[in-house]
């Protein structure tokens, strides 16, 4: 660190604009480690199976279905169930890239979304601040930091803010920033 500074009297400051992308990309970040479980869980697991199971059967349902309306006799063959994948897969993975970017703009019309983002990393937290809304959040209450290729993002209950890389003003930084978080999340255990 440069003139002798420590991580405890580093700060970091960022000014950036919301966009869709980003926000529906923190969505989709995945971050499984290091949670308790929670009641409800193996449950969860089961459900998503049977899910798959169910969305098989009915495209089997759905390719004789098809099949008998066209030839009327109830029979498979590939094509109809192939059809019938596609167009469930279709439906399932619809819901993922038309809803979550939907529900990302939805998120930055509110008015508590407007303006630049103005935040600040330093050894008591993130600071975040716009035309109607700041918050403070201890690294205590971080649970996690996720680096994707494109932002960090912070794992704070439900929520999920991100720090866009094109906010920063070069790898270097981006790697500083890693490091220091790192240091000041280890720090607050």
């Amino acid at each position: 660190m440069a003139g002798g500074s420590t991580m405890t009297d580093q700060s970091f400051s960022f000014v950036f604009d919301q966009d869709v992308g980003t926000v529906v990309r923190a969505l989709r970040t995945k971050w499984d480690t290091g949670l308790p479980p929670v009641k409800g869980q193996a449950w969860a697991s089961v459900i998503k199976l049977l899910q798959c199971v169910l969305m098989g059967l009915g495209a089997l349902g759905f390719g004789i279905g098809l099949e008998y309306l066209i030839s009327g006799e109830l029979a498979l063959s590939l094509w109809t169930i192939a059809l019938g994948v596609v167009l469930l897969y279709i439906a399932v993975f619809g819901v993922i890239f038309v809803t979550m970017p939907v529900m990302a703009r939805r998120a930055l019309a509110t008015r508590a979304n407007q303006g630049q983002v103005h935040m600040t990393l330093d050894a008591t937290g993130v600071q975040t601040r716009m035309d109607n809304f700041q918050s403070h959040i201890a690294w205590a209450g971080v649970e996690a930091m996720t680096r994707t290729k494109q932002s960090f993002v912070f794992w704070v209950g439900g929520n999920r803010p991100s720090l866009p890389f094109t906010a920063f003003e070069g790898p270097a930084q981006i790697e500083a920033v890693d490091k220091a978080v790192k240091h000041w999340m280890e720090a607050s255990r």
